[in-house]
C-alpha cells in the first residue's frame, strides 16, 4: 500500500499524512471509483440519445467552460483543461513531426487538436459529423487569427476525399461512437497514403471504468445475466455518452487490423490525471498508481499503410 502512496506523490513521512483518513479513503474504493467511472456532464443529453442529436447538443469538452462561447478566453480554456487532464494527448498527436504535411482529423470536436496541428505547420483538413462542431472549429481559428480551416460537416463512413489523400489521418476518441467503427476505419485507411500513418484511440473494452460502469447497471438494471463479456458492451452503449458507444480489446484491433496492408503497428494505454481539488483526490491518485496499463480508459494505436503488391 506504501508502495502505491509514494507513485501517488503521497509520503507518510509528511507532516500532514493522516493515516485513519488514508484508510477510510481505501475502503471507500470502490465506491468512489464507480462514481468517476460513472460523472457526467451536466448540461449534456442523458446517456443513449442518438449520435447526431447528443453532440450537436454539447461540443466534446466544452462544458468544463464558464468563458462567454467563442471567445479567446473560452478556447483557451477548452485547451488548458484538456491537456492538463489529458497531457498524453500532445505526445501521441506528436503535432510538431507533421509541418509540411498533408493531414485529415476524424471528429474535430471543439478543434483543439486541429488547431494545434495548424500552429505546428500541418495542411489540415477536418470532418466532423454536427454542425456544431464545423463551427467551433471556424470560430477558433479565427478567434486566433488562423487562416480558415478546411472543415467539412460529413459522415465519416463516407469520406468526402480522393484515395491516397493524406499523409496522416488523426482520430482521437471519436470512431468508438460511430454506427459502424469499422467501415471508417476503411475509409480512413483508403484517403491514407501508402507510407502514411494513422493515429487512433478508442475506449478500451478492458478498462476499470467500463468493469465498473458494467457493475453498476447491471445491479441497478438487472442485468446480471448477460455476463461480463456482453456486459461490457451493453453498458457503454447505454450509458456511455452518444447511444451505441462501443470499447474494443487490443485483441479485437489486432483481429480487424489483419484485413489491411500495414506496419509499425504501436499500441499505449493511458487515462486522465486525477485534478488537485477533486472530491476524494487522495484515493483517486492511489488507485491510478496502481492500476495496471491495460486497464486504463484510452486505447491508442497508431500504424503506417503499407502499399498493397500487385
Amino acid at each position: 500500500m506504501f508502495e502505491a502512496l509514494a507513485r501517488a506523490g503521497v509520503s507518510p513521512a509528511q507532516d500532514n499524512f493522516d493515516a485513519p483518513s488514508v484508510i477510510r479513503e481505501v475502503c471507500a474504493g470502490p465506491l468512489v471509483l464507480t462514481a468517476r467511472a460513472l460523472r457526467h456532464s451536466p448540461s449534456a443529453p442523458a446517456p443513449g440519445v442518438p449520435l447526431r442529436e447528443y453532440w450537436e447538443a454539447e461540443t466534446c469538452g466544452t462544458h468544463y467552460v464558464d468563458a462567454e462561447k467563442f471567445s479567446k478566453a473560452y478556447f483557451d480554456s477548452i485547451a488548458a483543461h484538456r491537456y492538463r487532464v489529458e497531457p498524453f494527448v500532445r505526445d501521441f498527436a506528436d503535432f510538431d513531426r507533421w509541418r509540411g504535411k498533408r493531414g485529415l482529423e476524424v471528429g474535430v470536436g471543439a478543434g483543439t487538436d486541429f488547431v494545434e496541428f495548424l500552429r505546428a505547420g500541418a495542411e489540415m483538413s477536418g470532418v466532423d459529423l454536427t454542425k456544431a462542431a464545423v463551427q467551433h472549429v471556424e470560430q477558433r481559428a479565427a478567434a486566433y487569427g488562423l487562416p480558415s480551416p478546411n472543415v467539412l460537416q460529413a459522415n465519416a463512413e463516407q469520406l468526402p476525399f480522393t484515395n491516397d489523400a493524406f499523409d496522416f489521418v488523426y482520430s482521437f476518441g471519436v470512431i468508438h461512437h460511430a454506427d459502424n467503427t469499422w467501415k471508417v476505419f476503411d475509409e480512413i485507411y483508403r484517403v491514407t497514403k501508402p507510407g502514411g500513418a494513422i493515429k487512433i484511440m478508442v475506449y478500451n473494452l478492458d478498462s476499470t471504468q467500463v468493469w465498473l460502469k458494467w457493475l453498476h447497471h447491471a445491479w441497478a438494471e438487472r442485468k446480471w445475466r448477460i455476463g461480463p463479456g456482453r456486459g461490457r458492451r451493453w453498458a457503454l452503449a447505454n450509458f456511455q455518452e452518444s447511444g451505441g458507444t462501443k470499447g474494443y480489446t487490443q485483441r479485437d484491433i489486432e483481429r480487424e487490423l489483419a484485413r489491411y496492408a500495414h506496419s509499425d503497428l504501436r499500441f499505449s494505454y493511458d487515462a486522465d490525471r486525477v485534478q488537485p481539488g477533486e472530491p476524494h483526490e487522495l484515493l483517486s491518485r492511489v488507485f491510478r498508481a496502481i492500476e495496471p496499463a491495460r486497464m486504463r480508459w484510452c486505447l491508442m494505436f497508431e500504424l503506417t499503410k503499407r502499399a498493397v503488391q500487385t
